[in-house]
Order: C-alpha cells, then sequence, then structure tokens
C-alpha cells in the first residue's frame, strides 16, 4: 500500500481525513465532470470548474464531456473522447460507439469536413490511443497519418496490449505527444476500465446512501433513507457507467424496478445488466412460477441474472432453468463476495449475458458489501449522506463496510447535490492504482 505521496503539496494522509480536500479538483467527480451531468441541476461550488490552467487542461476537459455524451453506450470498453484543435478553434470531436464500432479518434476523423484540415492539428483523448487490432483497427496507427502537430493524451492505456505502445507510434511517426493532462480525473472516470486491467478482475463499487446522525445502527446495517433529485440523478448516471448492477433479493424487492427504470440509456445504447444475487433461489422460482413475468426485454430493458446456488435449483425441472437462460450458478465459497467474483469471471456468465462483465455497482445491504469488503475486492465507493457536516462517523461506517482494517478511506471528492452530500472514496488494493502521484503509477508526465 502506497500512502502518504502528495498531489499538488497536498499530503494524501490529510487527504483522507479532511473533508476539505479531495484528490480530484472542484467540479470533478468520479462521474465525471459534475456540469456535464445529464438530468443534474447544480449551482454553486459543483457547478463551478477551478483551476483549469492552460489551454491543455481546457481542451482535455472538452474531450471529457465529449465521452459523458456516451456515458453506458461503449460499455464494456471505456468511453473516450477525442478533440481536434487547431489555431484555438475545434475542427472535429468523438466518442467511442457502442462495443465493437467506432472508437473515439475514427469518429471524430471520420466527422471532420475534410482528412485533410486535421493536418497541424492537436489532438486531445481522454486515453491513450490503442495499439492492437481488435473489433477496430488501432488507432495510434490511424493518428499516425494525419500529420498531426501534437497528441494530448490523459491517461495511459495500462492494458497489457497498449501500454505505452500508442504513445510510442505516434511519437516515431514525429508527433509531439504530452501525457498526463487532468490525470487524475480522467482516470477518475475510466477507472472502471483501469482498475480491470490493473488488478487483473472484475471491478467492483459500492453504492449507498447514509445518514449523518445514525451512520450505523445496531445491527451493523446502515439504515436505508431516500436520497433527494439531484443524488438520484447522480446515482442514474453511475449505474450507466458500470458494466452490472447487483443488488440482493430484498433490494430486487423494494427497487429492482426503480433501478432499471433508472438506467435505461436509449436504443443506441445497452443498458448495464441487474445482477440479483438470490442464492437460495427465492426470487427465481417467484419468477419461474409467474410465467408471464418471463417475457424477454426490449431493447431499452436491463437483463436480469439471477446468481443461485446449485442446491436451492435442484429440485427444479431442468428445461425450466435451461428455458430461463438467465441463471449463473454460485460456485462454493465462504465469502458471498468471493463466489460472485468467480462466477462473473467464468467463462460461461459472459456467454450467458452476452457479454463480459468487467465492472459491477453493488447497491445491497451492507451485509453484501462487507462481504466484497472482507475479499479485498471492494475497490470503489459512491456513498451519500444527509447533511456536509462533521463527517468522522460517516468516513469510519465507510471504511468498517469497506473492511479497510481501520484505516480511513481516501477522499477522491465531496460535492453537495442538493440535500445530500456526495462522498467518493477509494477502498482496498485499488487505493495506489490509478489516483496516486501520477509518476509513480505511469499515468503522469512522461515526456
Amino acid at each position: 500500500m502506497m500512502g502518504g505521496h502528495s498531489r499538488a503539496g497536498v499530503d494524501r494522509a490529510q487527504v483522507s481525513m479532511s473533508p476539505q480536500l479531495s484528490l480530484l479538483r472542484a467540479g470533478f467527480a468520479s462521474g465525471g465532470i459534475l456540469s456535464a451531468v445529464s438530468s443534474l441541476e447544480l449551482s454553486g461550488p459543483a457547478s463551478i470548474l477551478q483551476d483549469l490552467s492552460g489551454d491543455d487542461e481546457r481542451w482535455m476537459a472538452e474531450a471529457l464531456k465529449v465521452a459523458m455524451g456516451n456515458n453506458g453506450i461503449s460499455n464494456p470498453n471505456p468511453v473516450v473522447g477525442c478533440v481536434f484543435v487547431q489555431n484555438g478553434t475545434r475542427v472535429a470531436e468523438g466518442a467511442t460507439e457502442c462495443w465493437g464500432a467506432r472508437h473515439a479518434e475514427r469518429v471524430a476523423i471520420e466527422r471532420s469536413d475534410s482528412i485533410t484540415r486535421l493536418a497541424g492539428c492537436a489532438a486531445y483523448v481522454t486515453l491513450e490511443p490503442c495499439a492492437h487490432k481488435g473489433r477496430q483497427p488501432p488507432c495510434a496507427d490511424l493518428l499516425a497519418t494525419l500529420g498531426l502537430q501534437r497528441c494530448v493524451v490523459g491517461v495511459r492505456d495500462p492494458n497489457r496490449l497498449v501500454n505505452g505502445a500508442g504513445i510510442a507510434r505516434l511519437r516515431a511517426a514525429g508527433v509531439e505527444v504530452t501525457t498526463g493532462v487532468l490525470a487524475p480525473e480522467i482516470a477518475a472516470w475510466h477507472s472502471p476500465f483501469l482498475l480491470r486491467h490493473l488488478l487483473g478482475r472484475t471491478v467492483f463499487a459500492g453504492l449507498w446512501a447514509l445518514s449523518s446522525e445514525s451512520p450505523a445502527g445496531a445491527s451493523g446495517d446502515p439504515p436505508r433513507r431516500a436520497i433527494g433529485q439531484q443524488a438520484r440523478a447522480y446515482a442514474n448516471w453511475l449505474r450507466r457507467k458500470y458494466d452490472a448492477v447487483l443488488v440482493d433479493s430484498q433490494t430486487a424487492l423494494s427497487a429492482g424496478a426503480e433501478i432499471a427504470q433508472g438506467i435505461r440509456v436509449g436504443s443506441s445504447g445497452r443498458p448495464p445488466i441487474v445482477l440479483v444475487f438470490d442464492p437460495d433461489a427465492q426470487l427465481l422460482k417467484a419468477r419461474i412460477k409467474r410465467k408471464t413475468d418471463r417475457q424477454a426485454a426490449r431493447p431499452t430493458e436491463a437483463p436480469f441474472v439471477f446468481l443461485v446456488k446449485r442446491t436451492s435449483i435442484e429440485g427444479l425441472e431442468p428445461s425450466l432453468i435451461a428455458d430461463d437462460q438467465l441463471v449463473v450458478v454460485l460456485p462454493d465459497c465462504r465469502d458471498s463476495g468471493a463466489a460472485i467474483a468467480a462466477a462473473l469471471a467464468h467463462h460461461d456468465t459472459t456467454l450467458r449475458a452476452g457479454r463480459p462483465i468487467e465492472s459491477v455497482l453493488i447497491e445491497s445491504s451492507s451485509h453484501l458489501l462487507m462481504s466484497f469488503g472482507r475479499c479485498g475486492l471492494l475497490d470503489i465507493v459512491h456513498a451519500f449522506v444527509d447533511s456536509a457536516g462533521t463527517d468522522d462517523d460517516i468516513l469510519r461506517s465507510c471504511s468498517d463496510i469497506a473492511f479497510n482494517n481501520g484505516e480511513p478511506l481516501p477522499l477522491l471528492a465531496k460535492i453537495q447535490l442538493g440535500k445530500d452530500c456526495l462522498l467518493e472514496f477509494l477502498a482496498g488494493i485499488a487505493r495506489p492504482c490509478c489516483y496516486a502521484e501520477p509518476r509513480l503509477t505511469g499515468y503522469g508526465d512522461d515526456h
């Protein structure tokens, strides 16, 4: 664990404890630039971008806004933003399209009036251009043919097939490359993708609402409470950002319809999958009994996948289970979090879900969240509290849920959203990966 490193002269331990400091600049959160989040009507500090200095930072922020316009569309690929600029004027822009379709750089190039007009431009991209052929050809090779003057990169791509190779190809073509511009803020936006490659596993984030007066009940489970309109809008925005949303059976019964409604992104994108932790198959059995409820999901609806124990479905007709097609059997593990992580890593789950599940937002009781924490699998925390006052109890409660060994969680952002205060943290092993000093992680300035 890497503690005590500084960013802009601020001690990380101090950042972790002080509600006045965060690793991200004012106006930024893991969901991007708050003033650019759809459905959010902000006022005050949350609506202002502070401390942007120079053209590079301003245009990188614009590239991030372009990426945010496609939030949830490209999952499980990262939503990258690209802006071409010449003499201070935007020439073209683009964001990553749906999985397997065009990357941001190609979208921007094909939207330009003329490819020859891009010669001499500066390209601003939030993530290092890819250097390998997957479902699309390498973007670095494409950019290298344009005669660009510069390419400004927010963060490097840790994918072992890229990992600096895209930057190297551009420099070999004579393009001046600058990296690390708004690195912490861009890394926050790309955190599910970055952590997936850095950790080599599915990334898990927790989302919950706490009371500042009573952060934890007698049972150790934070009391659930209703959040305001602005907080709900941001929660829906986060749900679209992850590949899947994980709920327990109780949450599925009480808030499943709201969650499914909140993550719809329209016909142009694929909504996240809703994973239902239903170990005893109670909801699954009820669903099978009510066959009229088992209709195929429409394109704008989130598919549901039930995670069950093998023993809970042994008495069911195999044909019923086969007909459902959205049932994943959990392996035998002591901790529920470990069992779910193992199930999601299995190739069979990808086949049943129809896509890889590389990042998951957990909305459930703290018992399930703490199971992920005990296994070191809870990477990011999004918490809403009903007051912006003293946060000591809230910080302690979040740390307990994340099973952080009594250490404070490093604070990424603290922003007032209506009546609610948004607190975002790193948790567990994720701490040093994306948000530490850029020179230590490989995401920073190397020019």
